[in-house]
């Protein structure tokens, strides 16, 4: 692949995965079987309507990891070539992982 179509694919998918895995880790979100009562399901919803949420969050999270750890692959793959592009994309990838690690242990 060309280095710098590399470049704009590594900041396309952080532009992609950040909302991904937005939506599949954080609670609460629309269609959330159980958005009351500390992560307990609502009463009429049934076992299998609330495992497929779970199955759901859980792709969306997957799948948006796996676009922010391949933007980290094409911008290293794409450096020599693109700079600012391919150290924009690392940023935007390792700055935000970092004060989420940094909000949980604090």
């Amino acid at each position: 692949m060309n280095p710098l179509k590399a470049a704009n694919w590594a900041l396309a998918l952080v532009i992609i995965g950040w909302p991904l895995s937005y939506y599949g880790a954080m609670p609460n979100q629309l269609g959330d079987p159980a958005p009351h009562r500390l992560g307990e399901p609502a009463p009429m919803i049934t076992q299998a309507m609330y495992e497929a949420y779970q199955l759901r969050s859980f792709a969306f999270l997957t799948v948006g990891i796996l676009c922010l750890l391949g933007s980290v692959w094409l911008s290293g793959h794409s450096f020599t070539t693109a700079k600012v592009r391919s150290t924009v994309s690392a940023l935007a990838v390792v700055l935000p992982s970092i004060a989420v690690v940094l909000s949980l242990v604090l």
